[in-house]
């Protein structure tokens, strides 16, 4: 299955569960209504997350050996070529874990964070050789629980990460200083349900996020004023949301939920201390795992879980 997704330059990176096929592809969508496969290759492990910058692609690996792998990507035909993947191996002694998955990635300007299952497991890489980040520059251990994702702020001043953890769902590092990442505070979501994890996030401006958490009995989608760290709105979704994607022109958020019936939900968050009923929804193949949203071709891509239909595009109204 897809569980991975990126967008960059009318291209697509998608990622796939690792198996007896190629576990990373590249579509070309410059024309959304007939994408191309461009290229494609074999990875080792999953590709739990991708993230693009320049022409190389960052992915957070489950592979003990490689858990950050890159590929240059300035010619996708050629990605399966000898010399186009390097990755990092992350050990006990530059991560105090060696068996520990990569979970997320995130870029900020000219660094990369990662977030872990274990060990030291929020981590910084410098992209100065972009091909070769080398060990992590910054590390820190102060996270609690096993981490979803990792959003970085608009001034890469700070790094939001969902968490599996009850008492704190959403964590806050200051990561000003690369070389010596510090944990701010995190916030806890306990609104009608204490137990739901924390599941994906979505940076709407330098005040406001959305986090998504699993199904519970409490609502699922929660707008933070990262500000005073307060929930200033929320949102009963009825099930859980994998991943978020945002439209910050149009003041839209686009979900991937796990709903059966209406997989793909759209939230307007114009006044994000006053979300709303969702303004429209709908039912794709299958479970949508991640999803992305480019403003310039006006399409939301989706990595889905459906063997037929696992890049699904969409044209939003």
């Amino acid at each position: 299955d897809p569980i991975s997704i990126a967008f960059a330059n009318n291209f697509i990176y998608l990622g796939r569960t690792n198996s007896g096929g190629k576990e990373f592809m590249i579509f070309d969508v410059s024309n959304p209504a007939a994408p191309t496969l461009v290229g494609s290759r074999d990875l080792n492990g999953n590709p739990n997350d991708i993230v693009i910058r320049g022409n190389y692609a960052y992915i957070a690996s489950s592979d003990n050996n490689s858990e950050l792998q890159i590929i240059d990507i300035s010619t996708p035909s050629t990605i399966a070529n000898a010399g186009k993947l390097t990755s990092v191996d992350l050990t006990n002694a530059n991560s105090n874990n060696a068996g520990a998955d990569a979970i997320a990635v995130a870029v900020a300007g000219s660094y990369l964070v990662m977030v872990r299952a274990g060990g030291d497991e929020f981590l910084i890489f410098d992209l100065a050789n972009p091909a070769a980040p080398g060990n992590p520059v910054g590390r820190s251990s102060s996270l609690v629980g096993t981490p979803t994702d990792v959003e970085i702020s608009a001034d890469g001043a700070t790094a939001f990460v969902t968490t599996t953890d009850d008492n704190n769902e959403v964590q806050r590092f200051n990561i000003t200083t690369k070389t010596a990442p510090t944990y701010l505070a995190s916030y806890n979501i306990n609104s009608g349900n204490n137990t739901a994890d924390g599941l994906s996030l979505g940076t709407i401006n330098s005040t406001y996020i959305l986090v998504g958490r699993a199904r519970s009995a409490a609502p699922e989608l929660y707008a933070i004023d990262v500000t005073s760290g307060t929930v200033v709105s929320t949102l009963e979704v009825g099930t859980s949301i994998n991943a978020i994607a945002l439209d910050t022109t149009n003041n839209v958020a686009f979900l991937a939920t796990s709903d059966t019936t209406n997989d793909l939900k759209v939230v307007d968050i114009s006044n994000p201390t006053a979300l709303t009923t969702a303004l429209g929804q709908l039912n794709i193949a299958n479970t949508p795992n991640a999803l992305v949203f480019d403003g310039t071709l006006n399409r939301v891509f989706v990595a889905d879980s459906d063997d037929l239909n696992e890049l699904i595009i969409l044209q939003p109204n």
